[in-house]
């Protein structure tokens, strides 16, 4: 059984060696990922007159086109939400994740935010995980407990597609959920004990919770591998399947590669 002391131990080790890049890597994915153009809140004064205001519109007519207005701002923010979500937001996500995989064995490079732009990579990227928020959000609808659970046993899906973005969207959800089979609540309790780290960013504002998140991504990266490596042994997956060199999986610079 994985330790969360180890994981974070080994994700310090990751971040001397690429902290300055993976907080660059955070601030990226925060902003296409939440950044949804906001408009500025200065209020501009008109001049006009209520009489002639009145005398153009009627109230019957002025609550049409306010709603009109209105709709139309929040189908516009909804499509700049799902372009930026699922063209980008899923692609980085996955490069992300590339990224942390790829710099357990050494500096790695932010050129591994590109890795799901690839024509070959991109499409099959973006269904899987729009496909896997999809079902989570249906458990959602049912009850939160339930939502949360799936939330779990999905959470290994973007690092599955970082080592093969075509193993399928069904088999990157079924994969996932057999990693995580058995862990779902030690992860829950390795999350849980970042919120010391948590309130602590609250003190430097939003900006603090920038600086900690290379931490939590580093953490949970290595916790995919130890979890890479069970499914391994217990033949829910292959390295081929994967992607994954066994050569180099089994250097002994890897202590997550456990024995038998």
């Amino acid at each position: 059984m994985w330790e969360r002391s180890d994981l974070k131990q080994q994700a310090k080790q990751f971040l001397s060696k690429n902290y300055l890049k993976a907080f660059v890597v955070s601030i990226v994915i925060f902003v296409v990922t939440n950044g949804v153009a906001r408009g500025n809140n200065n209020k501009a004064t008109v001049n006009y007159s209520m009489d002639n205001f009145f005398s153009t519109f009627d109230l019957h007519e002025f609550v049409w086109i306010f709603f009109g207005v209105t709709l139309m701002a929040f189908l516009v923010i909804a499509v700049v939400f799902i372009f930026l979500r699922v063209v980008l937001g899923y692609a980085l996500i996955v490069g992300a994740r590339r990224f942390y995989i790829d710099g357990t064995n050494g500096s790695v490079g932010l050129d591994r935010l590109k890795f799901s732009f690839e024509k070959d990579r991109f499409f099959p990227i973006a269904k899987a995980m729009f496909y896997r928020d999809v079902i989570n959000f249906l458990y959602f609808l049912l009850l939160i407990i339930p939502g949360i659970i799936k939330a779990y046993a999905f959470s290994m899906v973007p690092y599955i597609l970082a080592d093969n973005p075509n193993i399928g969207t069904k088999r990157a959800v079924e994969l996932s959920t057999q990693m995580t089979e058995g862990h779902k609540f030690n992860i829950f309790i390795l999350d849980l004990s970042f919120i010391g780290w948590y309130i602590l960013a609250t003190f430097f504002w939003a900006l603090g919770i920038h600086f900690l998140n290379p931490y939590i991504d580093a953490t949970k990266a290595q916790l995919y591998l130890v979890l890479r490596d069970e499914s391994f042994k217990k033949n829910f997956t292959t390295p081929h399947e994967l992607g994954v060199d066994v050569s180099v999986e089994q250097s002994e610079d890897n202590w997550y590669h456990y024995e038998s």
